[in-house]
């Protein structure tokens, strides 16, 4: 069964890359979904930049992280926080395509938008390109929709670069996000019978008449 589950979760990423490979980079951990009451739902995602990558300020093309097709996106409701947060070096931006990595291509629904924050280095480099291993919090960047959790596995990609070597790594991996609502089955089969009832019994009014 463990099998079973991990292959398709492998299954699962691999359709949403169409080409290319990928490497750790810029990883979005599952989110935590708050009830604001007012109709909106907050998403919050812990970011880390992997330890064994690096951000500069001069690096081309920039760093960035992505998460694809968030429905229901409030705008102007981004914000980010979480103690010894980078969250300065990082600017917001939404389209429903791309954008672009240099090195793997993703494949997102054109008709969601698509949330990047860009690293634009205001405070200086990010992680050591001499050790390994030192993984670095970005940040909880949060954000608000309409809809709320558990929502849908997504992609989410991060473009970095390597501590060996200096060159550029692309990865693609997948969060939640949320996702329009839709009836479940169960709720659509009862629908169904209940309009189907509800027309045999207006039938055999009907004919009683």
């Amino acid at each position: 069964m463990k099998k079973m589950i991990r292959f398709g979760v492998m299954v699962a990423l691999a359709a949403f890359v169409t080409v290319g490979a990928a490497e750790a980079s810029i990883i979005a951990a599952d989110p935590t979904v708050v009830n604001n009451g007012d109709g909106t739902f907050t998403w919050s995602y812990n970011v880390n930049l992997s330890g064994d990558q690096h951000l500069t300020p001069a690096m081309s093309p920039s760093g960035l992280f992505t998460i694809y097709d968030f429905a229901g996106l409030v705008a102007g409701s981004q914000t980010c926080g979480g103690a010894g947060n980078q969250c300065a070096d990082f600017t917001f931006s939404s389209a429903n395509t791309g954008p672009a990595l240099s090195l793997i291509s993703v494949a997102d629904n054109a008709a969601l938008p698509n949330l990047t924050w860009t690293y634009n280095g205001s405070t200086g480099a990010l992680g050591n390109s001499a050790i390994s291993t030192d993984e670095v919090f970005l940040g909880t960047y949060s954000i608000k929709s309409t809809f709320g959790g558990p929502g849908v596995l997504t992609p989410q990609a991060g473009q970095a670069l390597k501590d060996n070597g200096n060159e550029l790594a692309d990865n693609v991996t997948s969060v939640r996000a949320p996702t329009a609502a839709v009836p479940e089955p169960t709720t659509l089969l009862l629908l169904g019978l209940g309009l189907a009832g509800a027309a045999g019994f207006g039938a055999s009014r009907t004919r009683k008449k």
